[in-house]
């Protein structure tokens, strides 16, 4: 019976290992489409005012003195929108290589905002016209793994992404110092999250998502990854009247 017993909890967290796998290569997944979108913007501008750099300077080739300077003048002008095309995309790149880099699993001193900064810009897509507003205290570094950002702040933002009206949806995140511990808050003004609910958030497939629409495995890699850090995750209701997510990572694990 013991061995029976054994086997079936050998099977049950290989499973459960594998569903939390599945959850962050949806994630990824989702990401990498958001990127591919995200470039495919300036990439298309680009290659649009490339032709007309091109057109502009056969003219100025075969063109009088005047139609010369007009088109130097337009080509000039277009080589400053691709130049700003460019500069996009590869923030885009720095911020991706950034994001994959901290991933790794291993234990580091990261600059928190900085990789907040990198996980907003890669769920660009996904928050559309919802502002975002920042809120950085002086201390940045914190001895943690990169999942603490990629997936605990990634999974509250985009869940924030999706509870907030998409016009006029507001997500505030704010890092500081407080009893010796790093704290980061996410606060929306969406519907909130009923107290009956807040604590079954963290459990693996609860979702308030429509069917299909979440695998509800977010939350609970995201309480298990601060537990790991020896910290504390908990909800409470925003300023703003939204839910707020308030994750506590000591200094000094």
């Amino acid at each position: 019976a013991n061995a029976e017993l054994a086997g079936a909890n050998a099977l049950l967290r290989e499973t459960q290992a594998q569903l939390v796998q599945s959850a962050k290569m949806a994630s990824l997944g989702e990401l990498v489409a958001g990127i591919a979108h995200e470039i495919n913007n300036p990439l298309a501008f680009i290659l649009a005012h490339q032709a007309t750099v091109e057109r502009a300077v056969a003219g100025a080739r075969d063109g009088d003195d005047a139609t010369r300077a007009l088109m130097l003048a337009k080509a000039s002008d277009r080589l400053q929108s691709i130049r700003s095309g460019l500069a996009r995309i590869q923030e885009l790149v720095v911020k991706l290589r950034r994001f994959s880099r901290l991933d790794d699993g291993e234990v580091s001193r990261i600059d928190i905002p900085d990789a907040i900064d990198a996980v907003l810009t890669l769920l660009a897509p996904r928050l559309g016209t919802v502002r975002v507003v920042r809120d950085y205290g002086p201390v940045r570094m914190l001895e943690c793994s990169g999942a603490l950002v990629n997936q605990v702040v990634m999974n509250i933002v985009a869940n924030a992404a999706d509870a907030v009206d998409p016009q006029a949806g507001e997500i505030a995140i704010l890092t500081a110092i407080e009893d010796g511990q790093f704290l980061i808050r996410i606060d929306d003004n969406g519907p909130g999250i009923p107290d009956d609910r807040r604590e079954r958030v963290f459990e693996p497939f609860f979702t308030t998502k429509d069917v299909g629409a979440g695998t509800g495995l977010g939350l609970a890699i995201a309480y298990g990854v601060v537990r790991s850090h020896g910290g504390t995750i908990a909800i409470t209701r925003a300023d703003r009247g939204g839910a707020s997510f308030n994750i506590r990572i000591p200094e000094h694990p």
